[in-house]
């Protein structure tokens, strides 16, 4: 991949995640119309950083799973994998 399509897609991914931060903080401002920019913003970041928690405890049930299933010497099948990979994103 070259830098100038990096460059592109980085600006993207930056574009797409303003763009959903906008869209959640018009929805926390129409469904609690008393909060202040500062309570409703801080409702998005809480509500993204509760989110990545979440994701980060599954991928590591996940991979504990794994791993205990290879100890046992049993089989780590396809459906284990493409699990772990949904939980990862």
């Amino acid at each position: 991949m070259d830098s100038d399509r990096i460059c592109r897609n980085l600006n993207k991914t930056a574009e797409l995640i303003d763009a959903v931060f906008t869209l959640k903080l018009a929805l926390i401002r129409s469904r609690h119309p008393e909060l202040g920019d500062a309570a409703a913003r801080s409702l998005v970041y809480r509500g993204i950083v509760d989110r990545k928690e979440r994701q980060w405890k599954l991928q590591r049930e996940s991979e504990d799973l794994i791993a205990v299933k290879q100890l046992a010497g049993r089989p780590v099948d396809a459906l284990d994998i493409e699990a772990l990979r949904e939980v990862v994103g």
